[in-house]
């Protein structure tokens, strides 16, 4: 009998789940909310992912049969998970931008 182990390491971009890759981009703001396109990384090529206007955080795209091979010759998926990346510093003319969006009805909860 013979025996093969296989050890999976970790990757800068990618976590594996079963036969899923799961990678997490980041993602601003305003991008979750007018919606855009993502070019992933991956080691089929690149792969471009529309993420649509108004994507509730939390929400994951699949892109299917982008993940791993299983032994039974099957694919996993490709699941992006976006994270939320805040700007960093907000000048006046972007404040005052986002206060006049803050009393609109759309963003009020």
């Amino acid at each position: 009998d013979l025996l093969i182990e296989v050890v999976v390491g970790k990757h800068e971009n990618f976590v594996v789940m079963g036969s899923d890759l799961i990678y997490q981009p980041k993602i601003a703001i305003l991008d979750m909310i007018l919606g855009c396109k993502l070019k992933i990384p991956h080691f089929d090529g690149s792969i471009n992912v529309d993420i649509p206007e108004r994507s509730e955080l939390g929400n994951s795209f699949n892109v299917s049969k982008k993940g791993m091979k299983t032994p039974r010759g099957n694919k996993g998926n490709l699941v992006i998970k976006p994270k939320l990346v805040m700007p960093k510093n907000l000048n006046v003319d972007e404040r005052r931008m986002l206060e006049s969006l803050s009393t609109g009805d759309n963003f009020k909860i």
